[in-house]
């Protein structure tokens, strides 16, 4: 009878020790999880200042599978031939899907259904 007792109790003991290693390997994993995970975010948002944020335009351009990319435009604007408006050599965002090219904004507003200034030409790209 105390055999039977001793092997039981002993069983219980390994279960107990079973539980708690695997109990503390989980609690190791999850903290490493988060400390990898608070790690990625930290680089992700910190990489620009903290005012800094950024244009909406190429944010939802980008969300939309539309390629985004920044031109600087010459005296004439010849480097985007259907971008709407010319900053006379300044920057202008602009989204482009299997060649066709248009500003960005162009592209956001007419997504959006919102009404935009009648300086920026029709963008032909789908939604």
């Amino acid at each position: 009878m105390k055999t039977l007792f001793i092997e039981v109790a002993d069983k219980k003991k390994k279960s107990l020790k079973k539980r708690l290693t695997i109990c503390l390997i989980l609690v190791i994993a999850l903290t490493i999880s988060v400390f990898l995970f608070a790690i990625s975010s930290s680089n992700k948002y910190n990489k620009k200042n903290s005012t800094e944020i950024a244009d909406p335009s190429a944010v939802f351009c980008q969300q939309h599978g539309r390629e985004f990319s920044t031109i600087f435009e010459t005296e004439n604007c010849s480097k985007c031939n259907n971008c709407g408006g010319c900053n006379m050599g300044g920057e202008k965002g602009v989204c482009t899907i299997n060649g066709i090219t248009c500003d960005s904004w162009a592209y956001f507003y007419k997504c959006n259904n919102i009404s935009y200034a009648s300086t920026l030409q029709k963008c032909d790209i789908p939604c």
